[in-house]
């Protein structure tokens, strides 16, 4: 975050270079964690010389990261809780000495690490239990080894790496479709209601919801379709290890960019902070701006991207598991 700040001073494109630089690196850690623990629940449950048993244990690794969800809810709680005083000051009072004498931005800086750990939380415990989901179909269809140097899997194992891409070009699409729709809407209401701008007249709210929840759940109704589609045809066409190279696939793209994404954004709000607390940003606003302009980028993507991967995942997982018999 310090490097991040400190880049600002030579504008935009340092920034964002300085961001891209030191998010890629938040992929790393969770990788070597996610490896590791998979490792050590397999070979200690001597998973070596029964592998079913060793299935047993990454179930158990999995279940332990799972079972502490009711933490993780509570985190996201707190760290809403914390911002709250924040929030309330800046409403009330112009003078920041005053949040200052009530010190908090030891809160502020309390929500941001809470609020970057629940996050990475999150995505780790979506990645595993996609990957319990993807064993138990591996044991609903008889995999008792997979071969990866099979060109059928191989082949799936690269399509299924594109499909997280695939679904956040549809959500990024259908987010522009919407707002441009949207936009029209309420130019065209001023432009024919004049009153709504006297406040004579309300505007006609029910139909900007329509245009917004039918043109998001048509743009979901393609992607998921076309998932279908492929899951369908690569079962039928290919075989059972096919769709597990498909779904693993999936897994391992949406893993780095998830990550990737999360760490981004928990960068740049990261530096923003830092720079309110060593710097006069309003003497320094072209360089704060840099720092702003790179969180704004981020955040948008996180917030559309993430929750995508998080579901896409998952359903995947799951859907391989309810069309085995369809491919046996």
């Amino acid at each position: 975050a310090q490097n991040i700040s400190n880049a600002s001073i030579s504008g935009f494109e340092q920034t964002l270079r300085k961001v891209l630089k030191e998010g890629m690196g938040g992929v790393v850690f969770p990788a070597i964690i996610i490896g590791l623990g998979i490792v050590a629940s397999f070979v200690l449950v001597k998973g070596i010389e029964e592998p079913s048993v060793g299935l047993y244990g990454i179930m158990l690794f999995i279940l332990g990261l799972v079972s502490t969800s009711a933490v993780l809810i509570t985190m996201f709680v707190f760290a809403n809780l914390v911002q709250a005083p924040e929030n309330t000051l800046d409403y009330y009072y112009e003078n920041t000495s005053i949040k200052k004498q009530g010190h908090f931005d030891i809160f502020d800086d309390l929500n941001t690490n809470l609020m970057a750990f629940s996050k990475n939380y999150t995505n780790l415990v979506s990645i595993t239990v996609s990957i319990a989901a993807l064993i138990a179909y591996s044991i609903l269809a008889e995999l008792i080894e997979i071969d990866i140097i099979n060109p059928f899997v191989l082949c799936s194992l690269f399509v299924g790496s594109a499909i997280p891409y695939m679904f956040s070009s549809f959500v990024i699409r259908g987010c522009i479709k919407v707002a441009r729709r949207l936009v029209f809407e309420v130019e065209t209401q001023l432009r024919q209601i004049p009153q709504i701008l006297r406040f004579e007249i309300r505007p006609d709210y029910d139909k900007a919801l329509r245009i917004g929840s039918i043109a998001t759940l048509a743009q979901v109704l393609i992607a998921f379709s076309v998932l279908i589609v492929l899951f369908i045809l690569i079962g039928k066409l290919l075989n059972t290890e096919a769709i597990f190279g498909f779904v693993f696939g999936a897994i391992l793209s949406s893993f780095g960019l998830m990550f990737l994404l999360t760490a981004l954004f928990n960068l740049t709000m990261s530096a923003q902070k830092y720079f309110k607390s060593q710097y006069d940003y309003h003497k320094n606003q072209d360089e704060y701006d840099s720092i702003l302009s790179n969180k704004i980028i981020f955040s948008s993507y996180e917030g559309l991207i993430l929750p995508t991967l998080n579901v896409l995942i998952k359903f995947m997982a799951i859907l391989a598991m309810a069309l085995v018999p369809i491919f046996m």
